[in-house]
């Protein structure tokens, strides 16, 4: 079962998050993520991306800070780790590689899914030990 759920995982595409403070303040660098803005990336997408960097003409943002989150696709072959971040002069990059890894801090449903999953077949498992043992 749980194999069957895993797999399932692996034929869906990427989902991340999509917006810019510019246009939604709620987007900002405090992020409580909401499925307004969550997508399907394109199945070339190679990683989530959040993207921070300094406000040049001060004044469009209030903290003077513009954020965007999307969806990324890799120009290389490389693919990225869990998640990387770089700090190039005035901005801040951030890529990840799971659903919704660039939002706010979600718990995944999948991942929950898949934990309850492994738990009551750990808990199946135990108890078939117990009776085989019990039972000789």
């Amino acid at each position: 079962m749980v194999f069957f759920i895993c797999v399932l995982q692996l034929g869906q595409a990427l989902q991340c998050y999509e917006c810019m403070n510019l246009k939604d303040k709620a987007c900002g660098t405090s992020y409580t993520a909401s499925d307004k803005y969550n997508v399907t990336c394109e199945p070339e997408a190679t990683a989530c991306r959040k993207l921070e960097y300094r406000d040049s003409l001060q004044g469009i943002t209030t903290d003077g800070v513009v954020v965007t989150r999307s969806c990324w696709t890799s120009p290389g072959k490389e693919g990225y780790a869990p998640e990387k971040c770089e700090k190039m002069f005035s901005s801040h990059v951030c890529y990840c590689t799971t659903d919704g890894c660039n939002g706010g801090q979600l718990v995944q449903p999948h991942r929950v899914l898949v934990s309850v999953a492994l738990l009551s077949l750990l808990q199946f498992v135990f108890r078939l030990t117990n009776v085989s043992v019990g039972g000789k």
